[in-house]
């Protein structure tokens, strides 16, 4: 499996939960992923 690193603001996290609601793994994926704080 390859792993990807994306870094995204908090924005970019609310449009993408906004418009993949429906689609279950990215949304699983975007649930495991880890916040890094600068």
């Amino acid at each position: 499996m390859t792993k990807y690193i994306v870094e995204l603001t908090e924005a970019d996290l609310n449009m993408i939960k906004d418009c993949h609601s429906k689609n279950p793994s990215l949304m699983e994926a975007m649930n495991n992923a880890q916040k890094k704080e600068d």
